[in-house]
């Protein structure tokens, strides 16, 4: 029902101009009203009662706001009483839900959306900023990278060969370890102002009974289960070599140890030795290196096997859309992945560290990309990714050096407590102590600078200032060895002054005349009791 406007009291017919605006108001406003009326009919038939009403319900209360405050404006203006919407209930637009379940639901739905995007960010954090590394013990300390920082570092590649047993008719050998390929990919690592050299021996052991004796003692058997597409696990028997003993069996035949990595120089980061073992092996059954792996990097060492076993009887114990991964005929792309991950403890960037439960764990969401990390792929070829990933954890190396070496020194100075007496000394150690606290403020410029070269990818420029961060590091130390020589006093430093040289030799000839003496007295009765039996 429409709704007329009232005639004004008190219009003179001589106004036309505001009657003429008045009545177009009247107008607007029953036009609004009459549309107020539709969205109204509206609601009724289709909207009034449901609980889930469909979300043209929502319009329409929403063009029913507007409307109404539209008539609002019109009233206010023309000064005129209209009725601005007709009785009823909002509820015919349909119920609402209550307030409380629906801020609870809304709260509901923000918290699982900050907690999956938290979740996005802590694991693009774990793998891509901060990627995982492997844990190396050096000089005493536990370090999270491999190797140290080398100016030249020299590759020794010995191939050993077991041509020891016959292999089946239908079997051919196993692919051969390409050097080439391995040199190539290995050169890519190096920094600018960093040279690689190789060198190769061959050997088997039919003709070196030591080297045949580390593989037969190294050897194990046990038995490991194998997915399948459509049954249970199959479980195999499988031989593998277990790589600590292997380790140290070679390390017994080519006389190696850890000073032997590096040459005796001034420079402690002159040059490295880094022994690859290749083991080419003609067997029927497939040998690995710790049950699972065909090389494995150590401390001092990398270890490869090549197997001249078929792809399908060599599995990976991975399934990837109902198939079981095979390996790759040649061990050459797990060598560069071993390699790496000595040279800078570069992991794959699928593992991770749960930090509650303490343990590897393995997201393969990450598990991305066709390079040697990668085992869901064959690729052979480091990403730049993985190579700086390499250069950053020489850095990460010589800090975590000197960082180690300057808390060493902190820790010695605590030794010393604040006491009276100790106050003049220090007063007269004014320089030693000016000079410690130089040589800390130098160490840690020399921290702001590394990691201020490494921030814009200068890596081969940050790698110019270990030297030089170790060597204020060492300076740093033996500065707080000397403060605390100097405030802690020595036992027995300042000794008596000796006895005069009579007194010496009355003292001695005293004790001597007392031990003829004593002597005398003992052995004069033995004497005097051989007289009587004669």
């Amino acid at each position: 029902m429409l709704t007329p406007c009232l005639q004004p009291s008190g219009v003179k017919t001589k106004q036309f101009t505001w009657y003429i605006a008045h009545k177009l108001l009247c107008l607007l406003a029953l036009i609004l009203q009459a549309e107020l009326n539709v969205y109204e009919e509206f609601a009724t038939v289709h909207c009034l009662g449901r609980i889930d009403p469909p979300a043209v319900c929502a319009e329409a209360q929403d063009a029913v706001l507007d409307l109404k405050h539209s008539l609002g404006v019109l009233a206010k203006s023309s000064g005129n009483k209209m009725r601005l919407h007709p009785e009823h209930h909002w509820d015919i637009f349909g119920l609402e839900t209550d307030s409380t379940e629906s801020e609870a639901a809304y709260s509901t739905a923000k918290d699982v959306f900050f907690s999956e995007l938290s979740n996005i960010l802590s694991r693009g954090l774990r793998h891509v900023i901060a990627p995982p590394s492997a844990t190396w013990h050096h000089r005493g300390y536990l370090h999270d990278t491999a190797s140290p920082f080398a100016h030249k570092v020299h590759f020794s590649v010995y191939n050993i060969q077991d041509t020891s047993r016959q292999l089946g008719p239908w079997r051919e050998k196993g692919v051969h370890f390409d050097i080439e390929a391995f040199k190539q990919q290995i050169t890519r690592l190096a920094m600018p102002h960093q040279a690689f050299s190789f060198s190769s021996m061959s050997l088997n052991l039919l003709d070196d009974p030591a080297l045949a004796a580390a593989f037969a003692v190294s050897l194990r058997t046990s038995f490991l289960q194998v997915p399948h597409a459509v049954a249970d696990p199959i479980e195999n028997e499988a031989l593998y070599l277990d790589s600590r003993e292997l380790a140290l069996r070679l390390k017994q035949r080519f006389r190696m140890d850890d000073s032997s990595r590096r040459t005796v120089s001034a420079d402690p980061h002159a040059v490295l030795e880094v022994p690859v073992f290749v083991f080419e092996l003609d067997r029927d059954v497939a040998v690995l290196i710790d049950e699972h792996y065909n090389a494995r990097a150590l401390e001092d060492m990398v270890l490869v096997v090549q197997n001249a076993a078929n792809q399908d009887e060599h599995p990976t114990g991975m399934m990837c859309d109902g198939v079981l991964l095979q390996r790759p005929l040649s061990p050459l792309k797990h060598a560069l992945s071993a390699v790496l991950q000595h040279l800078g403890g570069v992991l794959p960037p699928h593992l991770g560290y749960h930090l509650h439960r303490k343990v590897v764990q393995h997201d393969w969401l990450w598990s991305v990309g066709a390079h040697p990390l990668s085992w869901t792929s064959w690729g052979g070829r480091y990403s730049q990714i993985h190579i700086d990933a390499l250069h950053r954890s020489y850095l990460l190396d010589a800090i975590d050096s000197s960082v180690d070496l300057v808390n060493d020194g902190i820790t010695l100075l605590q030794e010393q407590l604040p006491h009276v007496k100790t106050y003049k000394k220090l007063s007269s150690m004014r320089g030693d102590l000016q000079q410690l606290l130089q040589l800390f403020a130098q160490v840690v410029n020399t921290w702001r600078a590394m990691v201020a070269h490494a921030a814009l990818l200068e890596y081969h420029a940050a790698a110019e200032v270990i030297s030089t961060s170790e060597a204020l590091a060492r300076a740093f130390y033996r500065q707080c060895h000397k403060v605390m020589d100097d405030l802690t006093p020595h036992k027995c430093a300042a000794r008596t002054p000796g006895l005069p040289p009579l007194l010496l030799a009355a003292i001695y000839g005293t004790s001597a005349s007392a031990g003829l003496a004593v002597a005398v007295v003992l052995v004069y009765p033995l004497f005097k009791r051989k007289s009587k039996v004669v």
